[in-house]
């Protein structure tokens, strides 16, 4: 497979809000999903070194995103465990997920958080299937080795899962309108994708 980097610099006066970059991120996935390829990646944050000049990229959020893609079944982009933070005003891109998680003999797995991308908001919301046909149809026709059949499940339970955004994070927070109150500290690193 092959490997890309996504990656936002963050500054004192923007480290509050990744909207931006989260919806950068679901509109890689989208436009993927419409060109049939599958991509299956993870949002990591903290410092590291991304010099495209040198073509020199180091850092524990590029080994946690790498690793992290490998932790899940299915075609969709998980948060790391470095990501410890979500700015309510952020919500709308994220969504507490696990299902597609690989886990360990007791459970839990150590490179993956409860998050993940919620890539298929972008895809209701700005009409990605006009002229594609129906998202479910477009990762049926993707699937086509029985070995990853679970990946394609997966993603369209994610996909009926999403429809229901806004009332899973009430359901997860206890407020009506999370976005009007604040879930954790905020970041303050640089945030890499790895798919």
């Amino acid at each position: 497979s092959d490997t890309f980097i996504v990656w936002v610099e963050m500054d004192g006066l923007f480290n509050e809000l990744l909207g931006g970059f989260f919806e950068k991120c679901s509109i890689i996935f989208c436009e993927a999903l419409k060109r049939k390829i599958p991509l299956r990646g993870t949002i990591s944050v903290g410092d590291s070194i991304m010099d495209e000049e040198k073509k020199i990229f180091l850092g524990k959020p590029l080994v946690e995103a790498a690793k992290g893609e490998t932790f899940q079944n299915w075609l969709g982009i998980g948060l790391g465990k470095s990501f410890r933070a979500i700015h309510t005003m952020d919500t709308r891109y994220i969504l507490p997920y696990t299902d597609h998680i690989k886990k360990d003999k007791e459970g839990s797995c150590e490179i993956l958080n409860n998050y993940a991308l919620d890539w298929p908001r972008w895809w209701r919301e700005n009409d990605c299937g006009e002229g594609y046909g129906d998202i479910n149809s477009i990762i049926a026709d993707m699937n086509t080795d029985v070995k990853f059949k679970k990946y394609y499940e997966e993603c369209s339970r994610f996909y009926e899962y999403s429809k229901d955004g806004d009332s899973i994070w009430e359901k997860k927070t206890g407020i009506h309108g999370v976005t009007k109150q604040i879930l954790s500290d905020l970041i303050e690193h640089p945030i890499v994708m790895d798919c």
